[in-house]
């Protein structure tokens, strides 16, 4: 059965490859040159950016479930290492990540307080918060990847090499909009074989966000 923290790991795993993707898409059909040129731009773009928001929903299929599980919710980020992820369905569930310290309501118990960089619901929010911030990562050494253009969307395909460590998925596949480095579409395999989709809508940068947003919870 699948708990609310396989929506956490997994949506980090998703944001944490994207990155990646970036960094290494020097496969056909864009060549070399291409490649670093896109690199360079994302790079820039991400740290240029203080704030950022979007809504997204997550759909996840799996062997025994007799119906797609959907959640919903949106994000929020204050450069450099503010984060809050809301969840409207289920409602209340939050994560809010300041400096090395998340805060995290589930199910709607108590706040309880972890560390970002020990704790493994924190860890794969440094990911996420190094996509944001323009940085790379080391992961993607752990697959292979194709990258093709459909129109305006880059379609990039991570496959798991022979090896990898067995946590990560078996595969990811991307869908970025070419003109503004958005992600649009995507879906990760699970080592289960259950499947996640992730649907990015309404994202907004460099708005600023209220304060409140990001104020730590009251811990009881």
């Amino acid at each position: 059965m699948f708990q609310r923290s396989s929506f956490y790991k997994w949506f980090n795993f998703m944001i944490l490859f994207f990155l990646s993707t970036l960094w290494l898409c020097a496969a056909d059909p864009l060549s070399t040159d291409k490649a670093e040129a896109l690199r360079k731009r994302f790079e820039a773009h991400q740290q240029g950016t203080r704030f950022w928001s979007a809504d997204f929903t997550q759909t996840l299929s799996a062997p025994g479930l007799k119906a797609p599980i959907v959640s919903e919710g949106r994000i929020f980020y204050h450069a450099p290492d503010a984060l809050r992820i809301d969840f409207e369905k289920p409602a209340g569930d939050f994560m809010l990540a300041l400096g090395s310290a998340l805060f995290v309501q589930k199910s709607n118990k108590g706040v309880v307080r972890k560390s970002i960089e020990t704790d493994t619901v924190g860890k794969p929010l440094l990911g996420l918060l190094g996509m944001l911030r323009g940085r790379p990562t080391e992961e993607a050494e752990q697959f292979n990847f194709q990258v093709s253009r459909q129109a305006d969307v880059y379609e990039i395909e991570l496959t798991k090499k022979q090896g990898a460590p067995a946590h990560m998925p078996k595969k990811i596949l991307n869908s970025i909009v070419v003109d503004t480095l958005e992600v649009k579409n995507v879906t990760v395999i699970l080592p289960n074989g259950a499947a996640l989709n992730y649907a990015f809508r309404s994202s907004v940068r460099n708005r600023p966000l209220a304060a409140s947003f990001f104020e730590p919870p009251e811990i009881r």
